[in-house]
C-alpha cells in the first residue's frame, strides 16, 4: 500500500489526507480507469456461443427493452409490496437472533421470546439435511438400457467429484444445500441458480525467459567462430491467470428474485428478473472476454456505484444484517458495487408475432443493456437456470408457505401466555400492601427487603397484605393446548424427535 500527502484530496480517488498528520486508508476509485487507456486481459475471450449476439442487442436496444426491465422490477415490487411486509414481520417476531422486547405492563415483567419456531424449524431442516447429503454418494445412477451399464459408475464418479469438490470454485455444494433448505423451511421458498463461472486474476510474476545471442569463440590460428547460443534469464510479465472455471449452484434471495407470470414456475413464467451486485473487476472482466458490452460498462462505472441498503426490497436484508450484529449493508472498506438486472423474457424480436426466449442484462440505474442473447445458446434445452422448490405450495401463486408463517400466530401466543404466567408468578411472590394513608408511614412506595422494620401507629390494621392468588394454572394449560396444535401442525413431537 502506498501513501502520498497531497492534503484535502478526496480519499474516494485514491489520494490521502494527511492534514492532521494521520494517514487514512486507500480507497479505490473505479472511474480511474475511465480516464486513461485501459489495458484488457489477453487470451480470455469466451466461446462464441457465450459472447453478446450484436444483432440481437441491437434491437433489443431499439425496442427499450433495457428501460422495460428497469420498469418492471419496479412494478413486481410493488405487487408484492404486502408479501415482502409480511416477510419482514415474520423475520422480527421469529429470526435465530432476535432480541427480548425491552417493553412490558411494568417493571422488570416478563419479556421472553420463546424459540419454539427456530426449534421445529431446525428439526425439519436437520432431517432433510440428512436425507440429502447424509448418503454417500449422494444419489445412485442406473442405467435405462443394457448398452450403458458400464457407463454408469464413470458417470456416477464425475457427479460425485462435481458435487462434492468441483462445484462453487472447489467448495463443494454442502453449504448451498445448507442455506438452500433452511430457506425452503423457514420462508417457504427455496430458490437455487446453477451455472458456470470462469474467472480471471492479472498478476506481475517473475519467469525465466529465453534469450538468444551469438558467442564468439577464438581458435587456435587466430580466428573465431561465431555461433548462436541460448540462455535462461529472468523478467517480469504480466500474467493472466484462471482462478475459477467450474460449474456453480448459488443461493437467490426471494427479494432478489421476481417471477411475474407462470404461477411461480420458473420456465412458465413470462419474465424473470433476478438482481445482482457486480464489482467493477468482475465488469471488466465480463468484458474483455466479450460477454458484456465494453462500452456499456463503461457508462455503467462512470454512473457511479450502487448501495445495497436503499434499493428495492433491501429491507430485509438490512434486518437480517442488523438481527446478526452488522450495522449497514454498505460500508466505506467495501469494494463499490453495481446492480445489475438479469431479465428473461419471451420477446416477439423478429417480428413474425412468435415469442423468443431471450436474456438481457441491464443496468438498474441507467437502463444500459450490457448484453443480449438467445436462452438456448446458454442451454441448449431451453430452460431457465433457477431450481425453486416450496414447502407448502400456495394454489396459482409464486410464493409457498414456511412454517414460520404457518406458526407464527401460535408462537406470539405462546411468548405472550409463558410472559403473563411468569407476570402472575411475579405478583405472587413479591408482597404489595396497603395503609392507611394517616398512618406515621411517609406517603411513599417502600421497598420491602429482609431486615426491615417500619414504624407505623397499629400494623393490624394500618397494613394490609393481600393475598393474589394462585392465577398460573390456567397459563400451563393454555401453554400445552398450543403446543399439541403445533405437533398436529408440524407433526414434530418428543416422539419423532426421539
Amino acid at each position: 500500500m502506498s501513501y502520498n500527502n497531497n492534503n484535502g484530496k478526496n480519499s474516494k480517488t485514491g489520494n490521502y489526507d494527511n492534514s492532521n498528520g494521520a494517514q487514512t486508508a486507500y480507497r479505490q476509485d473505479d472511474k480511474a480507469v475511465l480516464d486513461k487507456k485501459r489495458t484488457p486481459l489477453k487470451d480470455v475471450e469466451a466461446p462464441l456461443r457465450d459472447q453478446v449476439v450484436s444483432k440481437l442487442t441491437k434491437k433489443v436496444r431499439e425496442m427499450g427493452l433495457g428501460q422495460t426491465v428497469v420498469r418492471d422490477w419496479a412494478t413486481a415490487n410493488a405487487q408484492r409490496a404486502e408479501w415482502l411486509d409480511k416477510q419482514e414481520t415474520y423475520l422480527r417476531d421469529w429470526d435465530e437472533f432476535v432480541e427480548s422486547s425491552s417493553d412490558g405492563p411494568f417493571a422488570g415483567s416478563s419479556t421472553l421470546h420463546l424459540p419454539m419456531v427456530f426449534t421445529i424449524c431446525k428439526a425439519v431442516h436437520a432431517r432433510f439435511q440428512q436425507a440429502l447429503l447424509g448418503i454417500d454418494p449422494y444419489f445412485s445412477i442406473k442405467s435405462r438400457t443394457e448398452a450403458y451399464v458400464e457407463r454408469t459408475q464413470g458417470i456416477m464418479m464425475l457427479m460425485q467429484y462435481t458435487l462434492k469438490d468441483w462445484i462453487n470454485n472447489y467448495s463443494g455444494v454442502e453449504s448451498v444445500v445448507d442455506t438452500w433448505l433452511w430457506d425452503w423451511v423457514t420462508t417457504g421458498c427455496g430458490l437455487l441458480k446453477c451455472g458456470w463461472e470462469t474467472e480471471y486474476e492479472s498478476y506481475v510474476d517473475v519467469v525465466n525467459a529465453p534469450k538468444r545471442s551469438m558467442e564468439h569463440i577464438p581458435n587456435e590460428d587466430g580466428s573465431t567462430t561465431t555461433r548462436p547460443t541460448l540462455k535462461y534469464v529472468e523478467e517480469e510479465v504480466t500474467v493472466t491467470k484462471m482462478v475459477a472455471n467450474c460449474p456453480t449452484a448459488r443461493l437467490v434471495r426471494p427479494e432478489d428474485l421476481a417471477i411475474i407470470g407462470g404461477m411461480g414456475d420458473p420456465n412458465q413464467a413470462d419474465k424473470i428478473i433476478h438482481r445482482d451486485w457486480l464489482t467493477a473487476s468482475k465488469l471488466w472482466t465480463l468484458a474483455d472476454q466479450k460477454v458484456f458490452d465494453e462500452d456499456c460498462v463503461r457508462e455503467v462505472i462512470k454512473s457511479g456505484d450502487n448501495p445495497v441498503s436503499g434499493s428495492l426490497a433491501s429491507n430485509i436484508k438490512q434486518m437480517r444484517a442488523e438481527n446478526a450484529g452488522i450495522v449497514t449493508l454498505d460500508t466505506e472498506i467495501d469494494l463499490d458495487k453495481y446492480e445489475i438486472l438479469e431479465g428473461y423474457y419471451k420477446v416477439d424480436v423478429d417480428g413474425n408475432g412468435i415469442n423468443s426466449n431471450i436474456v438481457l442484462w441491464v443496468h438498474s440505474k441507467t437502463g444500459e443493456v450490457l448484453r443480449a442473447t438467445y436462452l438456448r445458446r446458454m442451454n441448449k434445452s431451453g430452460k431457465r437456470p433457477f431450481i425453486k422448490i416450496d414447502f407448502y405450495k400456495r394454489a396459482d401463486q409464486t410464493y409457498g408457505m414456511g412454517l414460520v408463517e404457518i406458526l407464527h400466530p401460535l408462537a406470539v401466543e405462546m411468548d405472550a401466555m409463558h410472559n403473563m404466567r411468569i407476570d402472575f408468578g411475579t405478583l405472587s411472590v413479591m408482597p404489595i400492601g396497603f395503609y392507611r394513608p394517616t398512618s406515621s408511614i411517609e406517603p411513599a412506595k417502600i421497598r420491602l427487603e429482609p431486615g426491615v422494620l417500619i414504624p407505623v401507629d397499629n400494623p393490624s390494621t394500618d397494613i394490609v397484605f393481600p393475598t393474589m392468588g394462585n392465577r398460573v394454572s390456567f397459563g400451563y394449560q393454555e401453554e400445552q393446548a398450543l403446543q399439541t396444535m403445533v405437533e398436529r401442525l408440524t407433526g414434530m413431537n418428543d416422539l419423532s424427535l426421539g
